[in-house]
């Protein structure tokens, strides 16, 4: 009998590929993507784990995850995009990422209409 890969725990009731994803833990997040760990959990935050990594800057993440499948424009629960999440934080890298592998540039915030750019000039 083996572990149960998409456990929830900690503080945000996350999974472990939720949480190797944030710390930026590139081989963590390989293994428990090669036994099956699901990306399309979200965590109490409303986000999953492509818009955490498109935050804290984890580019090669980023790459991996969409190239696995996950979506390069998924919605989190507020309907911001990662794209979104890398300008509200400034991150460079995973905006470069995420535009190349096809993020809707254009996508608006269903709240305040703000696009990506609009969040990369609030938060500068």
């Amino acid at each position: 009998k083996g572990a149960k890969i998409d456990a929830i725990g900690g503080a945000l009731h996350s999974t472990p590929l939720y949480w190797a994803i944030r710390d930026g833990k590139l081989e963590m997040t390989l293994f428990l993507l090669s036994y099956g760990a699901q990306t399309s959990f979200f965590d109490d935050e409303g986000v999953a784990g492509i818009h955490i990594a498109s935050m804290l800057g984890h580019s090669y993440i980023v790459a991996y995850l969409i190239a696995k499948g996950d979506d390069v424009n998924r919605l989190d629960k507020f309907g911001l995009t990662p794209l979104m999440h890398a300008q509200r934080v400034m991150n460079r890298d995973p905006t470069q990422i995420l535009i190349r592998l096809g993020a809707d540039i254009n996508h608006q915030n269903p709240d305040n209409k703000y696009t990506a750019l609009h969040y990369a000039v609030s938060y500068n």
